[in-house]
């Protein structure tokens, strides 16, 4: 997807918003343009307010219901399993007050990593199908 598109869509989806969470938001290179943005990470640090590095599926359940405005993950979930997934987009709707926005491509993207978390399933085993 094109970066024009994406910034255009996550200004829109922050409208009104004055917190977004990042979820696995690599560099931060796409900050929601909001008073604070905090990020989850497995590794790096990003462009944030606050930055936490863990595994996701860890992470998400210690931010507290309805912390954040926005919540979005950008190119994530692709890389998981249907059922981790499905427990991503459980906490992030748990802990959005108003919107959760999740940007994917089409179909199951294998990842390699020397980080244990970020090791990616087998596209059997992928959240996106046909």
């Amino acid at each position: 997807m094109s970066e024009w598109v994406v910034r255009l869509v996550l200004a829109g989806a922050s409208a009104g918003c004055d917190t977004a969470l990042d979820v696995g938001s690599g560099p931060g290179k796409y900050r929601a343009p909001v008073r604070y943005v905090a990020s989850v990470d497995g590794y790096q640090q990003a462009q944030s307010d606050r930055h936490v590095v863990g595994n996701l599926l860890d992470v998400l359940p210690t931010f507290s219901a309805g912390e954040f405005d926005l919540v979005y993950c950008l190119d994530v979930i692709e890389h998981m399993t249907k059922a981790d997934g499905i427990r991503l987009l459980e906490n992030m709707e748990r802990v959005a007050k108003r919107a959760v926005l999740v940007f994917t491509p089409r179909g199951f993207m294998p990842q390699e990593s020397d980080i244990p978390w970020q090791r990616i399933c087998r596209p059997r085993d992928a959240a996106i199908r046909r």
